[in-house]
């Protein structure tokens, strides 16, 4: 496996995300409560047992929802609102996806609160998943707009969350310098 180099990570950060997210039940289980999914007791079990660390809720937080980083390494600079596709849309046209772009903020900004444990969760959200994917009837629509920008936000969120998942699932796998060095010996060993 190669070693990363230069990732917004700091190495205390690498460190929690190797010792915490290369579990797969721990990573659905967080899946699970940004799609205000039911957890099993098995769900609650480990979130209960990985989120008490506030260390661990930074990575999360940073991870799900960064923001720009004035040391981060050159080319690792990045927010939600740098990737909107907007670039050959006319105003009209980018709007839709400018209201997507702050409802899905918004929203993981609310389901990390969950997971720090300053919302209850489960309905308490202000703002519900569901909600992005009802299609009212045609003569109930104020504005098709809103529509399509809840249609665009529920996608995001879907995509986002699961790039993320798997952008901490690989890190936790990375191996670091120490642990390359030490394979080659075991390799030379033999």
């Amino acid at each position: 496996m190669t070693e990363i180099k230069n990732l917004r990570y700091t190495n205390e950060e690498m460190t929690i995300i190797k010792n915490t997210f290369n579990n797969l039940d721990l990573l659905k289980a967080i899946r699970k409560v940004f799609l205000q999914m039911t957890l099993s007791g098995l769900d609650q079990s480990l979130l209960s047992l990985n989120m008490e660390s506030k260390d661990t809720l930074k990575v999360l937080r940073k991870t799900f929802l960064p923001e720009l980083e004035p040391d981060a390494p050159i080319h690792q600079v990045i927010d939600l609102w740098m990737t909107i596709e907007i670039k050959d849309k006319t105003p009209d046209e980018a709007m839709p996806h400018i209201t997507a772009r702050e409802l899905l903020i918004g929203y993981l900004d609310q389901q990390l609160k969950v997971l720090e444990g300053k919302l209850e969760g489960k309905g308490k959200e202000e703002i519900k998943f569901k909600d992005f994917t009802i299609i009212p009837r045609r003569d109930e629509v104020s504005s098709f707009s809103e529509v399509y920008s809840n249609l665009i936000v529920r996608n995001m969120i879907i995509i986002h969350i699961e790039q993320m998942l798997n952008q901490l699932n690989i890190l936790s796998l990375v191996k670091d310098k120490e642990e390359i060095e030490e394979d080659r010996k075991k390799d030379s060993s033999k």
